[in-house]
């Protein structure tokens, strides 16, 4: 299995790099603070890069990775959110890259039980050797409000947007999902929210290992339930 699925995340790879060799000449480099650019003219190249440069091979090549029990999706950030990071982030003098670098996202979830995150952290390393890593299991925010995940980034040359995988295991995806659609719906994280967010977390991670003669713990059980379930409602729209 682990050979079939370093293929498929070689080719998923591959079509990340074939995305972007699109280069923006409005924006140029991304590697100046916020202050050098226009967060309209941003976004406006940003749906231009995702609208020629996107294409049915990439998604295919994403969507092949759940034959091995991935479960993945592929997104483009909205201008509200993104118009809000950016105020949030406009006087840190965190450079371009840093702030639109979740603008086209993929999520991965995996099953832990068949593919390891560790594994899969070492394939993506020995796949794209320029790959940033970002590891929430290792490294919490500094304000911890209980995310876990792993976040890879790839971008080719200074002048195209970056590309960020995300790639949760299931115990993390209950949470996040829980935090997006319920913690933090229509309101900016305060000190309560991450806190009872983080003790869910701890929860969860506390959980007891299913005994060998059980097929389905109870979180994977919980996850699977819950992800049919919002796959239908995307299916319905």
């Amino acid at each position: 299995m682990d050979v079939l699925v370093r293929q498929a995340l070689k080719q998923m790879l591959v079509k990340i790099a074939d995305m972007q060799q699109w280069e923006s000449n409005v924006i140029g480099t991304f590697k100046k603070s916020l202050r050098h650019y226009d967060s309209d003219s941003v976004y406006t190249e940003a749906v231009n890069f995702f609208d020629q440069a996107a294409t049915d091979e990439l998604l295919s090549a994403i969507t092949e990775l759940e034959e091995f029990d991935i479960n993945t999706s592929y997104r483009f950030k909205s201008e509200q959110s993104f118009q809000f990071k950016w105020n949030k982030e406009s006087n840190t003098g965190r450079p371009l890259k840093k702030v639109a670098n979740d603008l086209v996202g993929i999520r991965l979830i995996i099953n832990v039980e068949k593919l390891p995150m560790e594994k899969l952290i070492q394939i993506m390393k020995e796949l794209e050797d320029k790959v940033q890593i970002i590891n929430f299991y290792e490294n919490p925010k500094s304000e911890d409000d209980g995310y876990r995940g792993v976040h890879f980034y790839l971008q080719k040359t200074t002048k195209t947007f970056p590309v960020e995988i995300q790639v949760w295991d299931y115990k993390a995806a209950l949470l996040n999902f829980y935090a997006h659609e319920v913690i933090y719906k229509n309101i900016e994280a305060g000190i309560n929210e991450r806190q009872y967010a983080l003790a869910v977390q701890q929860a969860l991670a506390a959980f007891p290992q299913k005994p060998e003669n059980i097929d389905l713990s109870f979180v994977d059980y919980v996850f699977e339930v819950l992800y049919k379930h919002m796959k239908g409602e995307e299916d319905d729209e």
